[in-house]
């Protein structure tokens, strides 16, 4: 399935094929521990594990003064600076792996399985909230490895537009988040509607 895990690189964020394997990066300020989870499209449909890579804290762990952009793992600190003291990047280098396994990771012992943050493509079991071994639901979802034969995106040049949040459109939101907050203006939509 894979060969002898190795220290790995703390970039770039996310799963990146590579000469030597897989290189797995993410970010979280506050797991004490991390494992990767390998799963097969056959397990990940039964909610069954197949192999889980339990990161070394100090071999697999590198300090990171500041979060990046896909920092879903982590929570805000305590105290400035505990980041870059305790170290928020946990990464590991898998030889040989299997390009048709699914990956999540699993923080701190914790029952649940986390989506990559950074993945580039993800799969769904095939019903949603499926109950799988115990009838829990989980992993929902996990990421695909990376294909590293495939080229990277040409973007031929293209340049970004430059504009201003105030003058972006957002094509796709989840409707009850983006209308929750009372300055959305919902509330009194609804009451309108309703009267």
């Amino acid at each position: 399935m894979h060969g002898k895990p190795q220290r790995g690189s703390p970039t770039p964020h996310g799963a990146e094929a590579c000469a030597s394997g897989v290189n797995f990066a993410v970010f979280s300020s506050t797991a004490s521990a991390l494992s990767l989870v390998l799963c097969t499209r056959e397990d990940h449909a039964a909610g069954r594990v197949t192999a889980e890579v339990v990161l070394d804290p100090v071999l697999n762990r590198t300090a990171r003064a500041r979060a990046p952009r896909c920092s879903l793992l982590s929570r805000p600190h305590s105290r400035p600076g505990t980041a870059a003291l305790q170290g928020s990047t946990w990464h590991v280098l898998l030889p040989s792996l299997s390009p048709s396994l699914l990956y999540g990771f699993r923080v701190s012992d914790a029952p649940t399985i986390l989506l990559d943050p950074c993945a580039c493509g993800v799969v769904s079991r095939p019903t949603f909230a499926q109950p799988g071994m115990g009838g829990d639901c989980w992993p929902q979802m996990l990421a695909t490895l990376p294909d590293g034969a495939a080229a990277p995106f040409d973007w031929e040049g293209t340049s970004s537009p430059n504009r201003s949040l105030e003058d972006l459109v957002i094509y796709e939101c989840h409707v009850r988040g983006f209308t929750r907050h009372p300055s959305s203006g919902a509330a009194q939509l609804r009451a309108a509607a309703q009267a």
